[in-house]
């Protein structure tokens, strides 16, 4: 997430309202007029000062670091601690990085309004509601299927052609 944000702080004119208000004409319904589409300018006005005509680079810098700041603590514990372990702390001659379940909460939450922040961007009209995916119940149905249906001999290690391939 840091690495995108940054290159459009870098290229802040990849986004342009002009291009923001095509894109939601051309997802939602082209036939609307300007006065239909008002609200746009209060979509595009999250990534750009009123008026501007591409996504305010100041605004974004602001999201990168509030991301860092929130992000670095946690980062750090799930590197040395959890990702990669780090010898030191494990054999204990270096204290472990604490951390809170309120840090790591404040983390998660700041990087999912982020994320939907420029979801919205990427995605123009859709707004993303959650992060959590929405499992179908339908998944279990693949463990109520036989994988081998009856009757079936796993074949010899040593058989490297199909049955039957040879006319055999």
């Amino acid at each position: 997430m840091l690495g995108l944000l940054a290159k459009l702080e870098g290229k802040p004119g990849m986004a342009t309202r002009t291009w923001y208000e095509a894109e939601i004409r051309l997802g939602q319904n082209p036939s609307w007029d300007t006065s239909d589409l008002a609200w746009l300018d209060d979509g595009f006005n999250r990534f750009a000062s009123p008026g501007r005509p591409c996504v305010d680079r100041d605004l974004v810098r602001q999201d990168i670091v509030r991301l860092r700041d929130v992000l670095q603590h946690v980062n750090t514990y799930t590197n040395k601690v959890i990702a990669h372990r780090d010898a030191a702390i494990a054999s204990g001659t270096v204290a472990a990085i604490p951390v809170t379940w309120g840090e790591l909460d404040q983390s998660l939450d700041t990087l999912g309004l982020i994320h939907k922040k420029y979801y919205a961007l990427a995605h123009p009209g859709e707004s993303l509601g959650g992060l959590t995916p929405l499992v179908s119940p339908e998944w279990v149905r693949l463990f109520m299927t036989a994988w081998m249906p009856e009757g079936f001999a796993l074949p010899s290690p040593m058989d490297f052609d199909p049955p039957g391939l040879y006319g055999a």
